[in-house]
């Protein structure tokens, strides 16, 4: 008898780029969001190329240099 080994799906910010609805992507894995409240400006914070998430709150003290926040502040 052979042994089956499941691993799960390993996910890149360039996959998640396509996805439709709200996700969030955290080591590769995805994440269903549940829906939100209505925001004025919905940013998605990525902390590598395998971890993206969309906060509930956010404040930011500088002004954004890409669609992605990347970095923390200075």
């Amino acid at each position: 008898m052979s042994r089956l080994d499941l691993e799960p799906e390993h996910y890149t910010v360039e996959d998640y780029q396509h996805w439709e609805g709200d996700w969030e992507l955290i080591e590769g894995r995805p994440y269903a969001m549940s829906p939100a409240c209505q925001a004025l400006y919905e940013c998605d914070v990525r902390f590598s190329s395998e971890t993206i998430v969309r906060p509930d709150l956010l404040v930011v003290c500088y002004p954004p240099e890409e669609a992605n926040l990347t970095r923390a502040p200075s």
